[in-house]
């Protein structure tokens, strides 16, 4: 299937939650590629990843969500910063906005730091 057209932001379809292919997870015996839906990205890679695992840049990019789309989607964006904040989640426009090297770092200081379970830190 071809998911190139939904997985680009537009007012009349905002929503960009395509399955993306985990590049971190081997294939599976008959060579197909596990497959997360976008918006599930961050839990599935604390649930299967979450330790002595590096994001590539290319699934940071696959998996953001710009702050437009939250907007479109009536996400409430105080409860996003807030959530961000608390834990040290860089934010998703700053990719776009030449600090993608420092927020990539970020986001895999967090990954290593905070998606681990509660309980096993």
């Amino acid at each position: 299937m071809q998911y190139q057209s939904a997985a680009q932001f537009s007012k009349s379809s905002p929503c960009t939650n395509v399955p993306i292919h985990c590049p971190i997870c081997p294939s599976s015996i008959s060579q197909v590629p596990q497959t997360i839906c976008k918006y599930n990205a961050l839990c599935y890679l604390a649930s299967e990843h979450s330790t002595g695992t590096t994001i590539t840049g290319q699934l940071l990019v696959d998996i953001f969500i710009s702050k437009e789309e939250e907007k479109a989607l009536k996400f409430e964006a105080e409860i996003t910063d807030l959530y961000r904040k608390e834990y040290n989640i860089p934010d998703t426009d700053g990719l776009l906005d030449g600090k993608k090297e420092r927020d990539q770092t970020q986001f895999l200081q967090f990954h290593q730091t905070n998606l681990a379970p509660k309980d096993l830190r």
